[in-house]
């Protein structure tokens, strides 16, 4: 894998090294800031090279939110800065806070059920975090266990992916796209053209609690009848429990994620505090 920008200096950063490089051709690497340490750099190339300039945009919603956002719970975004190099073109560098720890979805193939205090804690902070990043205006959109990192060895839940976030209120964009999360994590009202608000991230949330809290994550089937279930106001079949499965924390679950958004609570703070109450937390 070619590491251009490894030992260089950009974005005012030292860049250490290449973390990973997505299909669509967004770079990630680690590296160092003279004034907030350890930082993580996604890059797409604009102009000279193969990456796709289509990341632009994402980029450019990522800094918008994760500029707006301050939270524990969201990572916090410095900036996003257009460079040029000679000898690799226009660059689109976003910087933000290095973020160490599994995402959940690694966590739980890696642990298996995670315990219900774990689950509610981490759980209880993605709300926290959502709570933030819709107070500035946004909705996330898009969560799934692959956009939380579990940092600090698990102890604090880290929002790390923001590029599909959409204002409050803001209708579809048909040259978007207008299902943007993965189907399992998408509150029916997201693919029936319902405009998004903070419960659709609750949902979300909801289902990704009852997936620490199984030990397995939601199985895709057919993404066919996926969205179909999704179009028909039901919610896709959720995978079994263990033996023992803390009752009230799944019930919460249950109601987080219930198909009809008015079923919901009506914020992610709300949802935070039912969370910590049916785990003993509050």
């Amino acid at each position: 894998m070619s590491r251009p920008l490894e030992g260089r200096r950009i974005g005012g950063c030292s860049v250490e090294r290449l973390l990973g490089a997505g299909a669509s051709g967004l770079e990630v690497y680690r590296g160092d800031h003279p004034l907030h340490g350890a930082v993580d750099l996604q890059v797409c190339r604009l102009t000279g090279g193969t990456l796709d300039e289509a990341n632009l945009p994402p980029l450019e919603r990522f800094a918008r939110v994760g500029v707006a956002v301050r939270s524990d719970h969201v990572v916090r975004v410095h900036g996003l800065e257009i460079i040029e190099l000679a000898e690799l073109g226009t660059l689109a560098v976003l910087v933000s806070d290095a973020v160490d720890g599994p995402d959940l979805l690694d966590l739980v193939r890696r642990d298996g059920p995670i315990a219900a205090a774990a689950a509610a804690r981490l759980a209880a902070g993605i709300a926290r975090g959502l709570a933030a990043i819709h107070d500035a205006g946004w909705v996330h959109e898009a969560l799934t266990p692959l956009a939380v990192h579990a940092a600090e060895s698990g102890e604090r839940a880290v929002v790390v992916e923001l590029a599909h976030a959409r204002r409050i209120g803001e209708r579809p964009d048909p040259e978007r796209g207008r299902i943007m999360g993965a189907p399992l994590y998408l509150a029916p009202e997201a693919i029936n053209d319902a405009t998004p608000d903070p419960r659709t991230d609750i949902y979300a949330l909801g289902r990704i609690l009852r997936g620490m809290l199984a030990g397995v994550w939601p199985h895709a089937g057919s993404a066919l009848e996926t969205l179909k279930a999704l179009a028909q106001g039901r919610r896709p079949p959720d995978p079994p429990l263990p033996p023992g499965a803390p009752a009230e924390l799944v019930a919460v679950a249950d109601r987080l994620a219930a198909p009809d958004r008015a079923d919901r609570p009506d914020s992610a703070a709300t949802a935070a505090e039912l969370i910590e109450e049916a785990a003993g937390l509050a």
